[in-house]
C-alpha cells in the first residue's frame, strides 16, 4: 500500500500514481525515471526554464499607486527644469541638468542594489558628463543675461535630482521579475489621468495668483505644441520608460546624453553652423562612454542570465531526483 504522504497524486506525479496503482510495469517505470534523472542539462530548453522563473504581477491598485507616486516626482522635475530656464542661462541649465546621471548612478547604487562594476560605471558617467560639459561651455552661443542665475541654477539642480529619483523609483517598483507583467501603456495612462485630475487645477490657481500667467497659443503654436506632445512626450516617454525597466535608469540616462551632440549636429546641418574641435572632442567622449557602457551592460546581462539559468537547471534536476525517489518509494511499497 502506498504511503499517505504520496497520495492522492498531483498532476506532476501522474507517473508515480500509475506505477503505484499497477497500471504500468514497475521495471519500466523505474527505468524511465532513471533515464529522466540522468538527462543532460544540455537537452533542457532554456526558454521553458525561463518561463518557470518567478514572476511578479501588478493589480490595478498597485499600478495606480505606482503611477501616482511617479507622477508627483515627474511633475516636480519638469516644473523646476522649466522654471530654471526662466532665471538662468541655457548653457548653465544644460550642464546642471546633465548632473542627473550622477544622481541616477548614486541612487541606483543605494536603492537598487544591482549595480556592479561600480568603479567602471562611475568612470563612464564622469566621461560622458565631461563631454557634455565641454560641448556646452565651448560651443554654446549663449549671449543672454540671466535674471537670477543662483535661483535658476538651484531650480535646475533640483530638477536633476528629482529626475534621478523618478527614474530610479520606476526601476525599483518594476524589478526584473516583474518586467513581463508590467503593462507600460496602463501605467502611462494612469500618469496622464492623474495629471488631468490632480495637476490641471493648478492652471487657474497659478494664473489668477500671477505665479504663471496662461495665454492661449495661436493656431501655429498650438499645432507645434500638439506635435511635440505626441512625438516629444507620448512616444519618447514610452520608449524612455521601457528602456528604464529593461536596461535600468543609468544606461538609459547615458543614452539620453547623446541628444546633446546629435542635436547640435542637426543644428549644423539645418542652419549651416560650424563647430570647433571642442565639439568633436566632447562628442567623442560621450560616444566612447556610451559604447563602453553598452559593452559592460552586455557582459553583465550575459553573466546574470547564465547564473539564472544555472539556478533553474539545478531546480530542474532537483525535481527529477525527487520524482525518481517518489517512484522508487511507491514501487517498494507496492511489492
Amino acid at each position: 500500500m502506498v504511503k499517505e504522504k504520496y497520495w492522492p497524486p498531483t498532476e506532476d506525479d501522474s507517473e508515480t500514481a500509475e506505477l503505484a496503482s499497477g497500471n504500468i510495469d514497475s521495471s519500466e517505470g523505474d527505468q524511465s525515471c532513471v533515464e529522466s534523472s540522468n538527462e543532460s542539462t544540455s537537452d533542457i530548453d532554456d526558454s521553458k526554464l525561463e518561463e518557470q522563473a518567478p514572476q511578479v504581477k501588478f493589480n490595478n491598485k498597485e499600478m495606480f499607486m505606482t503611477s501616482l507616486m511617479f507622477c508627483m516626482i515627474w511633475f516636480g522635475a519638469n516644473y523646476f527644469y522649466n522654471a530654471g530656464l526662466k532665471f538662468t542661462l541655457l548653457s548653465s541649465s544644460t550642464i546642471l541638468s546633465n548632473t542627473s546621471m550622477l544622481f541616477v548612478f548614486l541612487l541606483s547604487w543605494l536603492f537598487l542594489k544591482s549595480e556592479t562594476s561600480v568603479f567602471l560605471k562611475l568612470v563612464g558617467v564622469l566621461v560622458s558628463f565631461s563631454g557634455a560639459t565641454v560641448i556646452t561651455v565651448f560651443e554654446s552661443d549663449d549671449d543672454g543675461q540671466a535674471k537670477n542665475r543662483i535661483l535658476g541654477d538651484a531650480f535646475t539642480l533640483i530638477s536633476a535630482l528629482l529626475y534621478g529619483c523618478y527614474a530610479t523609483f520606476l526601476k525599483y517598483k518594476v524589478p526584473e521579475e516583474a518586467e513581463k507583467n508590467f503593462d507600460m501603456s496602463v501605467f502611462l495612462g494612469y500618469v496622464g489621468l492623474i495629471n488631468i485630475v490632480v495637476l490641471l487645477p493648478l492652471f487657474p490657481i497659478f494664473h489668477f495668483t500671477g505665479i504663471e500667467v496662461f495665454r492661449w497659443p495661436n493656431g501655429k503654436t498650438l499645432m507645434f505644441l500638439s506635435l511635440n506632445a505626441f512625438l516629444g512626450s507620448c512616444i519618447s516617454d514610452f520608449c524612455w520608460a521601457k528602456s528604464v525597466v529593461i536596461l535600468g535608469p543609468l544606461f538609459t540616462q547615458l543614452g539620453i546624453s547623446l541628444t546633446i551632440p546629435l542635436g547640435m549636429l542637426a543644428t549644423s546641418l539645418i542652419d549651416h553652423v560650424s563647430f570647433g574641435w571642442t565639439y568633436y572632442l566632447g562628442t567623442a567622449m560621450i560616444f566612447l562612454s556610451f559604447i563602453g557602457m553598452t559593452f559592460l551592460q552586455y557582459m553583465e546581462t550575459k553573466k546574470k542570465r547564465e547564473k539564472q539559468l544555472a539556478e533553474l537547471r539545478q531546480k530542474y534536476r532537483d525535481r527529477k531526483k525527487l520524482k525518481k525517489y517518489q517512484i522508487q518509494e511507491a514501487r517498494e511499497n507496492c511489492l
